[in-house]
């Protein structure tokens, strides 16, 4: 039953929602800022791949959703992460540069239709404008956070270029020091990467939800 899986620290995770955490190419002993962390299945991936001497910082808007950030990365034990009340539309309550930033966006979760085929009856598109200020600015402000040489990773569970394509052509259009780079890891991530390198999952291949990832480096 489900309640037997959460007793033995079982989470439900999309291989689509899983993937995006291994398209940064992380060292041990990174520094990391998963900008929308919760409920927290990235940031759990995140931390053991930069292991005990890295850090990640998961940070999220509403306590609410802090608190159950907490709890699920309570699960296996104490992690190398620390939980930030946050609003990422806005500049980080800290100074630090980071090796590498996620910004998992809120948007309109196109991607997981064959889940939640209610979003389709519910979506407005007079919400895409309002979405995509929204994502332009945590992009923008997650950017600030990254180091000269270090990540930045863009992503949603979304297949519409307005949340995607658009969005990342007017962040590198408007923040001339990043550069869009083609992922290296994890292995085979080829057969998901586009001509242009961005990468992009369809429920139509191997029943996965539909994500896309655009990986930019502080280039300059």
């Amino acid at each position: 039953s489900g309640e037997e899986y959460k007793s033995v620290g079982f989470h439900y995770q999309d291989e689509a929602s899983q993937l995006i955490p291994y398209l940064l190419p992380i060292q041990p002993g990174w520094k990391i800022w998963d900008v929308c962390a919760a409920p927290g299945g990235k940031s759990a991936i995140l931390s053991q791949r930069c292991g005990t001497s890295g850090r990640v910082i998961a940070s999220d808007l509403k306590a609410e959703r802090i608190r159950k950030l907490r709890q699920f990365l309570s699960i296996d034990g104490p992690r190398n992460t620390d939980l930030v009340l946050a609003d990422a539309s806005i500049s980080a309550p800290f100074a630090h540069e980071f090796d590498a930033v996620l910004a998992d966006v809120p948007c309109s979760g196109m991607g997981t239709l064959r889940r939640n085929p209610e979003i389709k009856w519910n979506f407005e598109p007079a919400q895409w404008t309002s979405l995509q200020v929204l994502q332009k600015s945590i992009l923008h402000h997650a950017s600030e956070a990254v180091r000269f040489g270090g990540s930045l990773l863009y992503s949603t569970c979304s297949t519409e270029p307005e949340e995607n394509e658009l969005v990342v052509k007017h962040f590198l259009h408007t923040h001339p020091g990043f550069c869009l780079t083609r992922p290296v890891c994890p292995p085979g991530i080829d057969k998901w990467t586009s001509a242009d390198g961005m990468v992009r999952t369809f429920p139509s291949r191997h029943r996965w939800d539909g994500f896309f990832a655009a990986l930019m480096i502080r280039c300059r």
